[in-house]
């Protein structure tokens, strides 16, 4: 599924598709190195990918390459950006771990009754 940005989400990465498919379904191809990305049998982009050593996981994916499409967005950039400045991989931050020495050192605060009734008393 393409994002907002025009963005698909693979694995630990984010590559572009085309911003003109916002919230639709794209065909992912992986053969020979290369992930193709498709929607209605029209290429989108292409990618290199590699594999971890004996894995199913991807563990870098480079040189990006761009077809025109007429499903590009109507919308106008407001920036024009080149290559350098528009990165099209993008790599998905790591999933902070949580820490259980706090739920173990946090500690449940009595409610002390005395002081309540107290207050009511006077209100």
């Amino acid at each position: 599924m393409v994002n907002r940005h025009g963005n698909i989400s693979i694995q630990r990465f984010y590559i572009y598709a085309e911003r003109g498919l916002s919230q639709r379904r794209v065909t992912l191809w992986f053969y020979q190195d290369h992930l193709h990305v498709e929607h209605r049998q029209t290429p989108l982009a292409r990618y290199h990918y590699r594999l971890q050593r004996g894995s199913t996981k991807i563990s870098s994916i480079s040189r990006p390459k761009l077809y025109k499409t007429s499903f590009a967005s109507p919308q106008l950039e407001l920036l024009e950006l080149d290559d350098s400045q528009w990165p099209k991989i993008a790599r998905r931050p790591e999933y902070a771990r949580r820490c259980t020495a706090l739920a173990i050192a946090a500690r449940q605060l009595t409610f002390d009754l005395p002081l309540v009734s107290w207050l009511f008393f006077w209100l």
